[in-house]
């Protein structure tokens, strides 16, 4: 007899296989990198807790986030700074935790896939000229390019 468990174990065990090809060779990951696995780590809690145990809505929105990392949608070894952090993140952990299955069937790709263009959109690519000598801050030129001024 299958226990509560053993779906979350597989889940989990795809996702970390997942994330051991795509951080491979990687040391230092970048921010930008790392937003879709920590949805997925979050997703992968929630599944851990007694309410929720095989939620299918969660395992539908794991499967998204999986394959966009997969298909390395964010390239972690391109050196991006994320400047904001996603709105659409609480937008794919609402859906995910959403009791309308067909809504959740509906709106996981999209949603995941709108993360992904929020998380490009809001990040920069990072340049060895774009921090002060003492690397603690960035230059006035990195700020304007930034818009944070």
């Amino acid at each position: 007899m299958e226990s509560a468990w053993d779906p979350l174990t597989k889940t989990a065990s795809w996702v970390r296989e997942t994330l051991e090809d795509y951080f491979d060779d990687i040391r230092v990951p970048t921010i930008s990198s790392l937003v879709l696995p920590y949805t997925a780590g979050v997703l992968l809690d929630d599944l851990a807790q007694p309410p929720n145990y095989n939620a299918p809505g969660r395992h539908l929105v794991i499967g998204e986030v999986v394959k966009a990392i997969q298909e390395r949608r964010i390239d972690p070894q391109t050196p991006k700074v994320l400047m904001r952090f996603p709105p659409s993140y609480e937008r794919a952990i609402r859906l995910a935790r959403d009791t309308d299955l067909g809504k959740v069937r509906e709106l996981a790709g999209s949603t995941i896939v709108g993360m992904v263009d929020e998380i490009q959109s809001q990040s920069i690519l990072f340049r060895e000229s774009m921090f002060s000598e003492d690397r603690k801050s960035l230059t006035i030129e990195a700020r304007r390019e930034a818009q944070w001024t």
